[in-house]
């Protein structure tokens, strides 16, 4: 599952609180990401995976410094990268598409 989030505060955002407490028993991996103007980006992305309870594949913060200097495209690139070859990797072993999260129903389904 593919998650992402705000800092709020130097806190994770309550919303994505409220879903990981709710689903963490359907996930078996995370790729997490965080946006932040300010700090507190990784300590965040430790208390989503401690509150989701699942290994984590990737993370990647985003800062507004990062985005003013377009070494975002470089850091996303690579994320994005990490999970297409994780879901290859699950493809070729096993029937089907790794579960992901239905953005609109915030229900865990596979495509």
């Amino acid at each position: 599952v593919i998650l992402g989030c705000p800092v709020w505060a130097r806190q994770m955002a309550s919303p994505m609180r409220s879903f990981s407490d709710a689903n963490r028993d359907r996930f078996r991996m995370t790729a997490t990401f965080c946006t932040h103007a300010g700090i507190g980006g990784e300590l965040v992305l430790e208390t989503v995976a401690r509150v989701c309870r699942a290994p984590t594949l990737t993370h990647l913060v985003v800062s507004q410094q990062m985005l003013a200097s377009d070494d975002w495209r470089h850091a996303v690139s690579d994320f994005v990268r990490t999970v297409k070859e994780a879901d290859e990797r699950w493809n070729a072993d096993h029937s089907g598409p790794l579960p992901v999260v239905d953005r609109q129903m915030g229900a865990l389904e596979t495509l």
